[in-house]
């Protein structure tokens, strides 16, 4: 308490500094960026104040009265609130988050509350070189809060379909948290379901995630896993994109006679590319099944064939995110993707 003491003391003096701008996410009253608002918060603040201390890494946490200015008050205002019965920080605390009052500066980032993805590969993942082909996590440049998607590649065994690392990034570079998940090499559903929902499980766990925007987009076996995941979650995401779905020796065909399709909220975008009969299916008979069966349950469903893919099977087209762009206009997939996210999750 002689601290306190020595406040009140101090309550002639006079120190201002005006909050820096920004979005990134903070809490209220913790100075030293330690996660938690202690006694400490306030001696950091006074030292910086008045003694030459360090800065605050957030000025708008050390903002603890929230006035838009770091000065004397706040130490006093965080002592009352901890030893005193005073009243409580304003919002953010105590969990990190954007301050909500409009027109008040936020910050430039504070390091307890960092952007942290989980990443829990339940096997390990490497490529013919032996190089880590797991999970990926993007994330915009920008600081703050982020709609989310997860992204569900191809392939089953040790073959990978889809450009796993390639959509991460496109994703981040287009304001979206982008998480693509690895699935282990196996010839069953079942373990891919699993990895998917640790997928899920890992998107919800970041901080810098706005779970109120999410979408889930798949292509070939993760365009499958991914309808699987929204007849799960229902109510979760506000679209899914599903690139020529796998017909998962009769999965997809379980999936469109799933009594739970209506209950989905989500907007549905459908691609397939007019020459992909090849692995064994139809993808485009499937794909245009499929879009019949939303439609059926009263869903809100864009379909598109898109055009053929020249010299080998349109199954190909999603592969990577952009090489065919470069081929023709109406082969570039990636635009309609990040457009039909814009519109309905953004």
């Amino acid at each position: 308490m002689k601290y306190l003491a020595g406040l009140l003391l101090l309550a002639g003096v006079s120190c201002f500094y005006p909050c820096c701008a920004g979005g990134a996410d903070f809490i209220r009253g913790d100075t030293d960026s330690s996660g938690t608002v202690e006694i400490s918060d306030a001696i950091f603040t006074l030292q910086w104040l008045f003694t030459g201390g360090a800065e605050p890494g957030c000025l708008s946490a050390a903002d603890a009265d929230d006035n838009s200015s770091v000065e004397l008050s706040d130490a006093i205002y965080t002592l009352g609130y901890l030893f005193l019965g005073g009243t409580a920080l304003p919002a953010p605390y105590p969990e990190c988050g954007e301050d909500p009052t409009p027109g008040r500066p936020s910050c430039q980032g504070s390091s307890a509350c960092a952007c942290e993805t989980p990443i829990n590969d339940a096997c390990e993942l490497t490529d013919e070189n032996g190089d880590y082909a797991g999970s990926r996590v993007c994330l915009p440049s920008a600081s703050g809060s982020f709609p989310g998607v997860l992204y569900s590649h191809g392939g089953k065994e040790d073959a990978v379909g889809g450009d796993i690392e390639g959509t991460c990034e496109a994703l981040a570079a287009a304001g979206y948290l982008g998480y693509s998940k690895a699935r282990c090499y196996e010839l069953q559903l079942d373990p891919g379901r699993l990895d998917v929902r640790d997928g899920l499980d890992d998107l919800l766990a970041t901080r810098c995630l706005d779970a109120e925007r999410l979408a889930v987009m798949g292509y070939s076996r993760g365009g499958l896993l991914s309808l699987e995941l929204a007849l799960d979650y229902p109510d979760l995401f506000d679209a899914v994109i599903l690139m020529a779905p796998a017909p998962g020796n009769g999965a997809l065909e379980e999936a469109m006679a799933d009594p739970r399709l209506g209950e989905i909220r989500a907007r549905f975008l459908v691609l397939v590319s007019g020459n992909d009969q090849c692995q064994g299916a139809n993808h485009v008979s499937e794909a245009r099944e499929l879009s019949e069966a939303l439609d059926d349950a009263g869903l809100d469903v864009s379909f598109e064939v898109l055009a053929d893919v020249p010299d080998r099977c349109g199954h190909y087209l999603f592969d990577t995110v952009n090489d065919y762009c470069k081929v023709s206009a109406e082969l570039c997939y990636w635009p309609r993707v990040i457009n039909f996210l814009d519109e309905h999750v953004r």
